[in-house]
């Protein structure tokens, strides 16, 4: 099912994040990594972008945890971004003589991005508790005055680390969309998201990262003619460790019967840009410029004819990695808690669309969904949902150039959500007994 708006938002979110390549401002706390010159910067200033508001959040090279909100002189939802680059592997690049050129990395760039639209209570009249417009009793609307409390941020120098905690609080929200055969007076007393940022720096080795032969045609805006696996490199490198969790609590919500439940809507984009020069590696390479996720598949050893496909992420559950690496892990609990007392929650699609427009010298590829999590009906509803990710960072010397292959291992909770729902209707979390 396609809505009009999920490509409408997700243009909109490209356009800004190309707007925030200046995010790191000066001046900013930061954390540098000895050998690598690296730096965590935190941020929170006013931004006019995607609605405008506040925006807070982490920031390393090519990885970016944001949160951007309504304040007082811009009212808004709750967007939460990342922003990322991964790579395919490294190439060797050559011209059509033989001659060498150089290294380079092969990248790809995420933008992931979550707005939180509404909270409405339905009735909830069948087994499943599937939401339909019919069962609408009321709600209330998210693009609203949020108030940034409770900020606890910490720069460590020493140990290259950065943490930062804070909530984002609304209060007294009046109810919209009223059905009139359940009258309310009244608002909703509270809603809160807390946000847990998190980035350290570390050494690691990762293995098994392919390399290709590349030649070029530079008599033809360097054309890429041919690609050929070379083989499997091992580094040593710094590598950033980064979690982003939130927890949505509801409080005081007026219920109008005891069969009710809450849908908190949201829209989800996962975005992938490829570069031109990128898309005829691609194809040079594996034939076509994109592939398919596989199911429980692990890649433990490697393939000595290099990799099948270009993935950068493949679905295993809710694990993720590409061909030489695990990238990241999604943690979505399936309980919830209402008044102290865990029951079960769920997600369902309301509809997704896939997503496909050119921008400067390449394409974006991804999906969009409009969604919403389910939950129990209480005075007090919480749930937490987070993310873990890794980024590695290596400097590879070249006798002929000098290139840095930042080697980026990342996948955000909206790229989990997109690859545990897209392939189905809707999706049931259910607790493990």
């Amino acid at each position: 099912m396609k809505n009009k708006g999920i490509k409408i938002w997700a243009i909109g979110c490209v356009l800004s994040m190309v707007l925030m390549s200046a995010f790191a401002i000066a001046g900013a706390p930061t954390v540098q990594a000895e050998s690598q010159n690296e730096k965590i910067a935190y941020v929170n200033e006013t931004t006019e972008i995607l609605g405008g508001g506040t925006v807070v959040g982490l920031r390393i090279r090519d990885i970016t945890f944001g949160v951007i909100f309504g304040n007082e002189n811009y009212t808004n939802s709750v967007i939460v971004f990342t922003s990322t680059t991964r790579y395919f592997g490294g190439a060797e690049l050559y011209d059509t003589n033989g001659n060498y050129l150089g290294k380079r990395g092969i990248p790809i760039t995420t933008i992931c991005a979550q707005r939180f639209d509404y909270i409405r209570e339905f009735q909830r009249t069948n087994p499943d508790q599937l939401f339909s417009p019919i069962e609408r009793i009321k709600g209330v609307n998210l693009n609203t005055t949020w108030h940034f409390e409770n900020l606890t941020k910490e720069i460590d120098e020493t140990n290259q680390s950065a943490s930062v905690v804070f909530t984002l609080s609304a209060y007294d929200l009046a109810y919209t969309e009223i059905s009139n055969a359940y009258p309310v007076n009244g608002t909703l007393e509270h809603v809160a998201l807390t946000f847990h940022l998190n980035l350290n720096i570390e050494n690691k080795t990762v293995n098994n990262v392919p390399w290709y032969k590349v030649t070029v045609d530079r008599a033809d805006n360097n054309k890429v003619v041919s690609s050929e696996f070379l083989r499997y490199e091992n580094y040593s490198g710094k590598v950033v460790n980064g979690t982003f969790k939130y927890d949505h609590r509801i409080n005081g919500w007026d219920f109008a019967t005891n069969r009710s439940a809450l849908a908190m809507g949201t829209t989800i984009i996962v975005l992938n840009y490829v570069h031109n020069k990128v898309g005829e590696w691609l194809h040079e390479q594996f034939g076509h410029v994109s592939g398919g996720a596989d199911n429980d598949t692990v890649i433990d050893e490697r393939n000595a004819s290099g990799p099948s496909a270009p993935r950068a992420i493949t679905r295993d559950s809710l694990k993720f990695q590409d061909n030489w690496q695990r990238i990241g892990i999604f943690r979505w609990v399936s309980n919830v808690s209402v008044d102290g007392i865990e029951k079960l929650m769920m997600f369902q699609v309301h509809a997704w669309e896939r997503l496909y427009f050119a921008y400067a010298q390449g394409v974006f590829r991804g999906i969009g969904l409009k969604g919403a999590f389910i939950y129990p009906q209480g005075n007090t509803i919480y749930h937490d949902p987070g993310m873990s990710a890794e980024q590695y960072m290596f400097t590879i010397s070249d006798i002929d150039a000098k290139s840095v292959l930042r080697v980026v291992l990342i996948v955000g909770m909206l790229t989990a959500a997109i690859a545990g729902i897209a392939i189905v209707t809707y999706v049931i979390l259910r607790k493990k007994n």
